[in-house]
């Protein structure tokens, strides 16, 4: 049922992906899984990660 939804390519790093070139190729939006993937479980973001999002923020608007 959600199969869609369901990764189909992978990267070693959220910062290696190319966003403006996933909106280019006609994706609306990113999904991202922060808890224990992004920041370890309880922990706050990053500025780093802060700063993704601002950019995909950027390259999705």
């Amino acid at each position: 049922m959600f199969k869609i939804l369901y990764p189909f390519e992978y990267a070693e790093s959220v910062f290696q992906i190319d966003y403006n070139k996933l909106y280019n190729l006609g994706y609306r939006g990113v999904i991202f899984d922060i808890d224990n993937t992004l920041v370890h479980h309880g922990e706050d973001s990053t500025p780093e990660i802060d700063e993704l999002f601002q950019i995909t923020l950027a390259d999705f608007t």
